[in-house]
């Protein structure tokens, strides 16, 4: 309940402050319109002077409650001698419209309260590291030596910062630190659900002139609440957009009221507030600039061609407005431009390769019902209701299209500012920009959704029928909408893995408080983190502040002709030992030299490794048969770690998240975590052919653990890959047939390469894009866009390494006979099945026959797929040896075969033929195992 009131505090203050700056600069607006519009001033009117104070070279921290104190007693004055009418009777319904969207979108606040995680996007760890160096030092103080000494690796953001990357939202979150005590971790959702309702209720100004658009502007509140896309933007934590989209539409609000004629003081005071506004606007998001120039250029041309706009008012309002943001960025204005440029040369107008486009879905038909919220923009909806969905989508975007250009002649601010995004959008849907184009539909809501209802009203409400038809569709895109909104927010929950989730069960697992207490209990200032997700690592960044610690999984080679290797590191090369192919050595950063090494000296060195749930690294060990082990950081002392993997990022296999905005997606070695389709409550990710590893203190001889499926690769072949385990030489995986498998290699040596330990995974062929299918509407456009560009082997469970004596020790179950249950027992080493039972031309199983005496047990049955004359020879082999032959036609089989001997056994099912099971599931198959193993059971 506290997270949700801070947000409410934040709205209430800034709405006062924002009231009283209105009153003093902008008084002769509309009452209501000012109310409306005066959370977002507060919230500029609060930016500008921390941006001003911190620009100075005081950190937030020293600063925050004095000056929250005196803009608080500035606003009371101001309020106490002006005394403005504050339209309570008109703002209430508004007022109950904004807390009702609060709560649809931010009720995850009720229940996580400020370890509400959301997404964990990658976008949050900058925000938050940016924000805590505010926090702590001055806008442009350098790092100092805790950078270097691995103490404070926030300070990383420093270069972004001096090179003029947007801000506002991060100084604002700073300042909200600053006041409550929160870390700006804690800090960072209340806060970006306070810039939405701000934005919420900005949006219902744009449209509101005058009593008689009073239901028009309510009507605009409520569906820009239950805009999907308005929702996706804020709980994906794309904090400087909201913000800045935010001031926009803000100012865009303001414009018909700038250019009415009015005396020379009135125009000044209005020039003045609009000047610091678009001030804020390039401290926060400078990238909406552009749009706000195109709209304030074409609204004053037809506005001068029109006869709307006398030509000395519109200098005036340039020259006043131009000359305060001027004034009140300074010199900040020459970083926003490089900043700007550079953004706009690298990303903005860059065309994209089909095959490496990461954000498809409005390059595809199915955006167009994305973009109004009529289906999640992650999913297709299945037949008719996706090209239902589509045709609708494309007609509305029409409709605005056309009625908005004539409401663009016609004077209307926000229609101009909704053509304007639009048409940028349609260029970069042409240069096939899929960045661009998704930051975009998130963005041009406020503006879209309220010229539609401008349209609706301006072209069909004349009639009572033509009223009740737009009531009507109104309110079927509000509840789809809704309905759509509610899918983002059920994910941002965290329940569920991929997707938009980068960091899976963050928000139920505490993660900033378990976090905070980790911390707290670790004994030592000397730390090694290992952490290969992305996201949590810019996290832990903020948390391991003050001790002295190395992420040695953190490096990129996104480029390697523009690698710039700090003093200590160097490239090394992982020999593969592959020698017919032509590349047999695997480039890497050897990183951190003198902090590595001053780190492992210190006796009281720790390793903190991400829990299984977080990372598909060294589960193994965490196979205690606790639940609770799942959820809890691995923190113990270096000296005490044995045989602990840290992926490296290679030039043969990178980061997908780290490397692949720069690179090929085939040369990912993982993805995000994402659920397991055949384990409740489990996770997987796919995977490339590439792994290196570092490891920690190994055994003398170590084995990889490899568990992984094949079972959903839709290929009609789901081939197990020729995985090869590699270090002083290369070693074959016991790997066969198609399905799942879990198996162990070989014992192995890992190389060592300049004093540290490494060792690799070549899954032996290159991973493959998932099979698009386009049916209906679908297969309009973007036919040569794949759907998931991911180039998968297929999805892993686990990897680890475990020493030779682990591996003794197996306890292998007598029998599988449940499935897929049986086939999740960490005991049992195998290879050729599907999770469900079905066994394609080979698979093997380690089993361990409890007596001599007891008979191994073959029982399942041929399917018979169409072919009544189908028949398969089944082969059975207990260690290599041939056992039994048997041929066998469709129906059930029952095979019982005596076994010498006693412990475990390696036990192979070969046949001869298979089939491919019926669309849409076509995998190959030879029959489907009801039990398999040791026993003296008769049926």
């Amino acid at each position: 309940m506290l997270a949700l009131g801070l947000s409410i505090f934040l709205l209430i203050f800034w709405g006062a402050l924002g009231y009283a700056t209105l009153s003093l600069l902008h008084r002769q607006n509309s009452p209501l319109h000012n109310a409306l519009i005066a959370p977002a001033v507060g919230m500029a009117a609060t930016l500008l002077p921390v941006f001003w104070l911190n620009r100075a070279g005081i950190p937030v921290g020293n600063f925050g409650i004095p000056l929250t104190i005196a803009l608080a007693a500035t606003t009371a004055t101001i309020l106490w001698k002006l005394r403005p009418k504050f339209p309570w009777k008109d703002f209430l319904p508004f007022a109950a419209i904004l807390l009702i969207a609060l709560l649809l979108t931010g009720r995850p606040l009720l229940e996580f309260g400020f370890d509400w995680v959301s997404y964990g996007n990658q976008d949050l760890t900058y925000y938050v590291a940016s924000a805590d160096r505010f926090l702590h030092h001055g806008y442009l103080a350098e790092p100092g030596p805790a950078m270097a000494q691995g103490k404070d690796y926030t300070l990383n953001v420093y270069g972004m910062i001096y090179d003029g990357h947007r801000t506002g939202s991060d100084l604002l979150l700073a300042w909200v630190s600053s006041i409550t005590g929160l870390a700006v971790t804690k800090a960072l959702m209340p806060l970006i659900m306070a810039f939405l309702v701000a934005m919420i209720s900005a949006a219902g100004a744009l449209v509101y002139i005058s009593s008689h658009s009073y239901w028009q502007a309510l009507l605009v509140c409520v569906l820009v609440g239950a805009s999907a896309l308005n929702s996706l933007g804020a709980i994906y934590q794309l904090l400087a957009q909201v913000s800045g989209i935010t001031l926009m539409v803000c100012l865009v609000a303001m414009m018909s009221g700038c250019f009415t004629p009015a005396s020379t003081a009135i125009v000044i005071k209005r020039s003045v507030l609009a000047g610091l506004l678009t001030a804020a606007l390039l401290i926060a998001y400078p990238e909406a600039a552009p749009f706000l120039g195109l709209t304030l250029v074409l609204y004053t041309v037809v506005g001068v061609w029109r006869q709307k706009i006398p030509t000395k008012l519109l200098t005036t309002v340039f020259a006043v407005s131009i000359l305060s943001a001027v004034l009140a960025t300074n010199l900040y204005l020459a970083g926003v431009w490089n900043y700007f440029r550079s953004e706009t040369s690298s990303k903005v107008l860059k065309a994209v390769d089909p095959n490496e486009i990461i954000f498809p879905h409005y390059l595809v038909p199915k955006g167009l019902a994305g973009l109004w919220g009529l289906q999640p923009i992650n999913a297709v909806l299945p037949e008719p209701w996706s090209s239902l969905a589509i045709a609708a989508g494309g007609v509305l975007l029409v409709t605005v299209l056309i009625g908005g250009s004539w409401l663009v002649w016609h004077g209307q601010a926000t229609a101009t500012t909704t053509i304007a995004m639009l048409g940028f959008g349609i260029l970069l849907f042409f240069i096939r920009n899929d960045f661009g184009i998704f930051k975009l539909a998130m963005f041009v809501q406020p503006f879209m959704i309220s010229t539609f209802v401008l349209v609706l009203i301006h072209g069909f409400a004349n009639q009572k029928r033509s009223r009740f038809l737009i009531i009507v569709l109104l309110s079927v895109i509000g509840f789809i909408n809704l309905h759509t909104q509610n899918y983002y927010v059920e994910i941002s929950r965290g329940y569920i893995s991929g997707g938009f989730v980068e960091i899976p069960r963050a928000s139920p697992f505490r993660l900033y408080t378990k976090l905070e207490n980790l911390m707290a209990s670790i004994p030592s200032d000397n730390l090694i983190v290992d952490t290969p997700n992305v996201s949590l690592g810019g996290i832990q960044y903020l948390y391991t502040k003050g001790k002295r610690t190395v992420f040695p999984g953190f490096t990129t080679l996104r480029n390697r002709d523009k690698i710039v290797l700090k003093p200590g590191d160097s490239l090394e090369n992982f020999d593969l030992h592959d020698r017919p192919q032509q590349s047999t050595q695997n480039e890497f950063i050897w990183a951190d030299s003198q902090l590595v090494k001053t780190i492992t000296a210190e006796k009281d060195a720790f390793l903190i490794a991400a829990p299984p749930q977080m990372e598909l690294f060294n589960r193994w060990f965490h196979q205690s048969g606790d639940d609770s082990v799942a959820t809890h950081f691995r923190s113990q002392s270096l000296q005490k770690i044995r045989n602990h993997l840290i992926f490296i990022p290679s030039s043969l296999g990178k980061h997908y998240f780290l490397d692949l905005a720069a690179g090929s997606s085939a040369e990912a070695s993982f993805y995000q975590l994402e659920p397991d389709y055949f384990v409740p409550d489990g996770t997987m990710a796919g995977i490339g052919r590439h792994f290196l590893f570092q490891v920690l203190n190994p055994s003398e001889q170590v084995r990889f653990v490899l568990e992984m499926t094949a079972s959903l690769k839709s290929d009609g072949e789901n081939q197990l890959p020729p995985p090869a385990a590699i270090g002083e030489s290369r070693q074959p995986f016991p790997m066969v047939g198609r399905g799942s498998a879990r198996v162990f290699s070989p014992t192995l040596t890992p190389q060592v390469i300049r004093d540290r330990t490494y060792a690799s995974i070549d899954m032996g062929v290159n991973g493959k894009t998932f099979p698009t299918v386009k049916t209906g509407l679908m297969r309009l456009y973007g036919n040569d866009i794949p759907s998931d560009n991911r180039k998968l082997v297929g999805f892993a469970r686990d990897i680890s390494l475990i020493s030779e004596q682990d591996y003794l020790n197996l306890t292998p179950p007598a029998s599988v006979s449940q499935f897929p249950a049986d086939l999740m027992n960490h005991q049992l080493e195998y290879s050729g099945v599907y999770e469900d039972g079905w066994v394609s031309e080979a698979a093997f199983f380690s089993l361990a026959q409890p007596a001599p005496s007891t008979p191994l047990v073959v029982r399942g049955t041929v399917p018979a797929i169409g072919d009544s004359t189908f028949s398969t020879e089944l082969k059975v082999l207990v260690d290599g040896q041939e056992l039994a032959r048997r041929t066998l036609q469709p129906g059930e089989f029952n095979l019982r075969l005596p076994v010498s001997g006693q412990g475990r056994h390696r036990v192979d099912l070969r046949f001869s033929q298979w089939q491919n099971l019926p669309d849409p599931d076509k995998r190959p198959v030879a029959a489907r195992l009801a039990f398999l193993g040791f026993s003296n059971e008769t049926n």
